[in-house]
């Protein structure tokens, strides 16, 4: 079984308009709603790839309960943690013409220590049962940004392999815990390794640095340049495949979903990197923020390039 811990659940309203023009009034097509957060997204992935999963984290209120029932509607087990507020709602904005993608967020969950002591209560009660665990995204107000790295050390005491995708400071605090794997995007590369990254050597360079760092492995998303993976045995690069854009939100997401099933299922590193590309290819085909199929996966499977660097 997957776990994934999302603590900033969010429920993305995706519109889309030919381009994005300020001060103007744009007409959208009908909006798709889809639940979201990087753990969340991280078991859609799995779930629709036929892998069972448990997703935990914070949600409130009635969307809160709304999302909650969505998630069991596309196969994932929940057993999230309700506190106060509303549940974070993200607009992003697709410009079909340009390829642009916009996210306005505002943050609404409030969450106290009781919250989150119920929180780590739940993580401990589904550790027996996990092969992977998986920590995603940021944190809500009243929230530490320690406590993905407090959850890094108690998947770690269990033995089971851990993949952090994170941002700003619960990255930080979270690399710290060495987590198994960390999954940075371009931007994320640059703040764990202190160094710019505009080429590709650039980004091998700076996965290198954060892997020698900090002792966990990398997997480095870099948009339409593929992906890095830096463990302590030697570096790969994904090729990306070439498919139709219709919206990124959630490509990376996937990627993590794809790498922490085959992680749990013990397969061979390139195996995993296999499904993680082709999982992040396949969701980009998709409106919805991380929708896939499985059908959509395995049709790519065969065409995702690995090469050792």
């Amino acid at each position: 079984m997957l776990l994934t811990v999302t603590p900033n659940t969010a429920i993305d309203r995706i519109l889309r308009v030919p381009r994005l023009v300020p001060n103007r009034t744009l007409r959208s097509q009908p909006a798709v709603i889809s639940p979201a957060g990087k753990g969340v997204c991280a078991s859609l992935v799995a779930a629709a790839l036929g892998y069972p999963t448990v997703a935990l984290g914070f949600v409130a209120g009635e969307d809160g309960r709304r999302f909650v029932a969505q998630l069991r509607q596309r196969g994932v087990h929940t057993d999230f943690v309700e506190v106060e507020g509303e549940m974070r709602w993200n607009v992003v904005i697709l410009g079909e013409e340009d390829q642009t993608h916009t996210t306005i967020t505002a943050e609404a969950l409030r969450v106290r220590l009781e919250h989150i002591c119920a929180l780590h209560e739940k993580f401990a009660a589904h550790l027996s049962e996990a092969r992977c665990v998986v920590l995603g995204g940021s944190v809500p107000a009243g929230v530490s940004p320690t406590l993905s790295a407090e959850l890094v050390v108690e998947a770690k005491e269990r033995g089971l392999p851990v993949v952090l995708d994170a941002s700003g400071e619960v990255l930080r605090h979270g690399a710290r815990a060495a987590p198994t794997w960390v999954k940075p995007n371009r931007e994320e590369l640059e703040l764990l390794s202190g160094q710019p990254v505009h080429t590709l050597a650039d980004a091998l360079h700076a996965a290198r640095r954060v892997h020698h760092m900090f002792g966990s492995n990398v997997l480095a998303s870099l948009g339409a340049e593929g992906a890095l993976a830096i463990t302590a045995t030697g570096a790969w690069r994904a090729l990306p495949l070439p498919v139709p854009l219709a919206n990124p939100a959630g490509a990376g997401d996937a990627m993590v979903a794809g790498l922490a099933m085959g992680l749990a299922k013990g397969w061979p590193l390139e195996e995993s990197l296999r499904w993680a590309i082709a999982a992040a290819s396949a969701t980009v085909s998709f409106i919805g923020t991380a929708e896939l199929t499985r059908e959509a996966v395995l049709k790519l499977l065969p065409q995702v390039q690995i090469l050792p660097l």
